[in-house]
């Protein structure tokens, strides 16, 4: 018997939809960002995370719908990888 591969990408995801936050009428993520972290902002919609900001999860997808709004599917449960910089968050931050 041979020793399969796992990808923990796949194991239990939980996903969420959200509206994507515009900034002076611009989509905040794009196709472009799928893949990287998201937080919400204080109206409830998700933009691209910044230092301090508590990560909400990894951005799986953006629609635009037909009334101009772009909804983002985010994952927020389960084992998400994210890209870092070259400093990472330790436990408890």
């Amino acid at each position: 018997m041979t020793v399969r591969e796992q990808n923990l990408d796949t194991i239990a995801p939980l996903l969420a939809t959200f509206e994507v936050n515009q900034t002076t009428g611009t989509d905040d993520l794009t196709e472009d960002d799928i893949g990287t972290a998201v937080t919400l902002t204080g109206a409830g919609k998700v933009t691209g995370i910044t230092a301090g900001d508590i990560l909400l999860g990894r951005l799986i997808s953006v629609t635009t719908r037909e009334n101009d709004t772009t909804l983002a599917a985010v994952q927020v449960g389960g084992i998400c990888r994210v890209p870092i910089s070259s400093t990472h968050p330790e436990e408890g931050n």
